[in-house]
């Protein structure tokens, strides 16, 4: 997207954008002001509002904008995270797609759910993914994990991730075996 085509004008509004803001200081703005970065070099503008993440999926807010820069958090079970995200009122997805569409989706995890076979139900997650994307419905997917290295001989014990991604250090100790003793 970084061409600007030249037969290509928009001439409508602005594009209001909605950045989930998850709690003061955790939100999604740098994405959001990615995107309208890349929306700027095609020629249309674009307004950037921090929408809290329990008022995201509101009716106002559906209505109100025109594009959602947000994310979620899967838990240990992601496939099942997954598609809990799919049919959730509380995301933008699910309340911004037609009544056909929400068929699919619900005809797809029945499947997924019936579906004794792990690789068969990741294809045909993926065929929902590929679906809207393909309808627009989702723009710019990613999937990203954090994941903490830890080597085997480490005198550290209980070195986990909270749910922002980070370790949380007040629940790290160290053994005290006569392997590390000092």
């Amino acid at each position: 997207m970084k061409v600007r085509s030249n037969d290509f004008t928009y001439k409508g509004p602005a594009l209001r954008i909605a950045a989930q803001q998850i709690r003061p200081g955790a939100n999604h703005l740098r994405a959001a002001k990615y995107l309208q970065g890349q929306l700027h070099t095609i020629g249309i503008e674009s307004t950037i509002d921090l929408v809290e993440a329990s008022h995201l999926s509101s009716s106002e807010n559906l209505a109100k904008y025109d594009l959602f820069v947000c994310g979620i958090l899967l838990g240990e079970d992601r496939l099942l995270s997954l598609l809990a995200t799919l049919q959730s009122t509380l995301y933008t997805i699910y309340p911004t797609v037609d009544d056909r569409t929400k068929k699919i989706i619900d005809k797809k995890v029945r499947e997924i759910r019936l579906s004794q076979e792990e690789s068969i139900r990741w294809i045909k997650y993926f065929e929902i993914e590929e679906m809207l994307k393909s309808m627009h419905a989702i723009f710019f997917l990613n999937h990203r994990f954090h994941a903490v290295y830890e080597p085997e001989d480490s005198p550290y014990e209980g070195v986990q991730l909270d749910s922002n991604g980070r370790v949380d250090y007040r629940k790290v100790w160290r053994r005290w075996d006569n392997k590390y003793r000092i």
